[in-house]
């Protein structure tokens, strides 16, 4: 199954994708309130029908929904899944990004790059691409900042390698630049 497809389905089950994903204990204090809510409603509606009054099961199901829509919404919007910058026109503006970046037109691919990190903060591959123009021109602590601010994000797991690559290189080219300078 498809990553995108996975983080959708498991925002279908509030707190599953925080829990699944972040390893956060909010995230399981959330499935299993949900979960046991869930049961006692499901239990007051087609087993026990007298258990609980009407009102109070009615209730009972607006909550569910309620917080269903709510964890669910949230879970979607964190990982970019409702995201509007997740569109055409952000895979066509990190493209002309990529382009100026190989032409050398640094202020150019800067100002593309640093619209995508504006318009979405979870722009893991836009940081990565702004990190590395950085420290191509040789701005280490701008860089160095980008990669701290990497280095937070979930999503930029599978770039471990790349950003580690990176730090590897920024205390290097600053030696370089100190012995050089001398």
């Amino acid at each position: 199954m498809p990553e995108s497809r996975m983080r959708w389905t498991a925002g279908l089950w509030p707190g599953a994708a925080h829990l699944w994903w972040r390893g956060a204990w909010s995230g399981l204090v959330l499935a299993v309130a949900w979960t046991v809510l869930l049961n006692v409603v499901l239990l007051a509606t087609f087993l026990w029908t007298e258990w609980i009054p009407g009102n109070v099961l009615l209730t009972g199901w607006v909550a569910l929904a309620g917080i269903w829509i709510f964890a669910a919404g949230a879970t979607w919007r964190k990982q970019g899944i409702l995201d509007e910058t997740n569109t055409s026109e952000t895979i066509t503006i990190f493209r002309e990004a990529q382009t100026e970046y190989l032409r050398g037109n640094w202020f150019e691919a800067e100002s593309l790059l640093k619209q995508l990190v504006r318009n979405n903060r979870r722009d893991v591959e836009a940081m990565l691409m702004l990190a590395t123009l950085w420290i191509h021109t040789e701005r280490d602590a701008e860089a160095r900042s980008e990669l701290d601010n990497l280095a937070c994000l979930a999503d930029a797991d599978r770039w471990s390698q790349e950003i580690e690559d990176l730090r590897r290189r920024l205390p290097a080219k600053t030696e370089a630049r100190q012995a050089s300078a001398a």
